[in-house]
């Protein structure tokens, strides 16, 4: 969507096209998850995004370390399982 997530102008960071493309697979994001994503902490995803290398899959050697608790793919799962466990204010 949008021309793919790889483009120099938006690789290693968040897109309002990567939420839509999520919501194809049947994932339900909901407004203040969004911006959460694209704004509040989008300086933290990014930064866990340019530490992931582009191309490297999961049963690839180099994966491990990237997906091993506390590196920065594991640390960008918890951050996104953080926002949705996030209570709205009543």
């Amino acid at each position: 969507m949008g021309g793919g997530g790889d483009r120099p102008e938006t690789a290693c960071q968040f897109t309002a096209e990567d939420l839509l493309a999520v919501t194809m697979l049947g994932v339900r994001i909901e407004g203040y998850h969004a911006l959460e994503v694209l704004y509040y902490q989008a300086s933290e995803f990014d930064d866990l995004l340019t530490r992931i290398p582009p191309g490297v899959a999961l049963l690839d050697p180099r994966a491990e370390a990237l997906i091993a608790e506390g590196g920065p793919a594991w640390r960008l799962w918890d951050m996104i399982c953080d926002i949705g466990r996030v209570q709205d204010p009543v």
